[in-house]
C-alpha cells in the first residue's frame, strides 16, 4: 500500500487508502464494466423526462460519466481523491461536465440541485451511521422532489460465498486485506441485497426497481463464471416463454443467488 501522509484528516485518509487499493488490486484488471455503465446510463435516461441533471458520487476514473456524456446528459462528478478526477472526455462534452473534489457525506451543493444522484461502488465504503447520514441528509437534500437515486453495491450471495471459499481453500488467497469476507479493505459493509433495500426504504426512498448485475473479473474461478452465465441464460429463456408473476419471482431468485452486485432505483419521498 502507498504510505500515507502524517496529519491527514480521516476523510482524506480514507480517500487515499481507497485510491491506493484501487491501483494495487484493480489497476491492471480488465473488468467487464463498460456494458454495465451503458446499462445504467440507459436506465437513467428511461426514467427521467427531458434532460436530467445528474450527480455521480465517487465517480472515480469516469466510466459512467462518459456513458452519460455520450447521451448529452449534463453531469457533475464528485470524488474524495483529486487524483481520481483526471477524467478524460471528448472536447464536445466539456461544457456538460463538472468535476468536484469532495466528500459524499458533506456535499457542496444547494438544496434540490439534481434530478438524479448515482452511487456506483460507494455505499459499501461507509459504516451504517455514515451511510444513513449520507442518504438521508445529503443525497435527499441535493435531489429535487421525486428525484431518482441509482445505487449499485457488491452483495453477499451464493456466488460470492463460493468465490470466497475458492479463494481461501483452493487459490490460497490469504491476503491480510481480506476483511469481513470481502477482499477490499476499504469496504465497511458486506450485506445481502434485502438489507440494502430495507435501509434505502428507511432513509426515505421508494424502491422502484431492484435488479442484479454480474460483476466478474479475472480473479474469479472459471466454474463460478460459467454458473453465472448459465443462470443468466435460464433467466433469459424464462422471460421469453412467459410473463407470469411466479416466473418473474423465479427469475429474481436466480439473479439474486448468482449475482455479485445489486442495483436499486429509488425515488425520493
Amino acid at each position: 500500500m502507498t504510505p500515507v501522509e502524517d496529519g491527514m484528516s480521516p476523510s482524506n485518509l480514507r480517500g487515499h487508502l481507497a485510491l491506493a487499493h484501487w491501483k494495487t488490486y484493480y489497476g491492471n484488471i480488465k473488468f467487464r464494466t463498460f456494458a454495465r455503465e451503458e446499462h445504467f446510463a440507459n436506465l437513467i435516461q428511461a426514467n427521467c423526462s427531458g434532460v436530467p441533471r445528474v450527480l455521480e458520487l465517487a465517480c472515480g476514473p469516469g466510466h459512467l460519466l462518459r456513458s452519460l456524456l455520450a447521451k448529452n446528459i449534463k453531469v457533475v462528478g464528485v470524488d474524495i481523491n483529486r487524483e481520481m478526477l483526471s477524467v478524460k472526455t471528448d472536447k464536445s462534452h466539456q461544457s456538460l461536465i463538472g468535476l468536484v473534489e469532495g466528500d459524499a457525506r458533506y456535499l457542496p451543493f444547494r438544496v434540490h440541485s439534481f434530478d438524479v444522484v448515482v452511487c456506483v461502488g460507494l455505499l459499501e465504503h461507509f459504516d451504517r451511521n455514515e451511510l444513513e447520514h449520507c442518504l438521508t441528509h445529503e443525497v435527499r437534500r441535493v435531489l429535487k422532489p421525486n428525484g431518482i437515486l441509482l445505487a449499485h453495491v457488491p452483495v453477499r450471495t451464493f456466488a460470492t460465498s463460493v468465490v470466497r471459499v475458492w479463494r481461501k481453500l483452493i487459490a490460497r488467497d490469504l491476503s491480510p486485506y481480506s476483511i469481513d469476507d470481502d477482499n477490499d479493505p476499504t469496504h465497511r459493509i458486506w450485506w445481502r441485497p434485502t438489507q440494502y433495500a430495507e435501509l434505502l426504504g428507511s432513509c426515505g426512498f421508494n424502491i422502484l426497481l431492484t435488479d442484479y448485475y454480474p460483476y466478474r473479473s479475472s480473479r474469479e474461478p472459471r466454474f463460478i463464471t460459467r454458473i453465472t452465465e448459465m443462470a443468466s441464460e435460464v433467466c433469459a429463456s424464462i422471460e421469453e416463454t412467459t410473463s407470469l408473476v411466479t416466473h418473474r419471482n423465479m427469475i429474481k431468485r436466480f439473479r439474486s443467488n448468482f449475482a455479485f452486485g445489486a442495483y436499486y432505483l429509488g425515488k425520493s419521498q
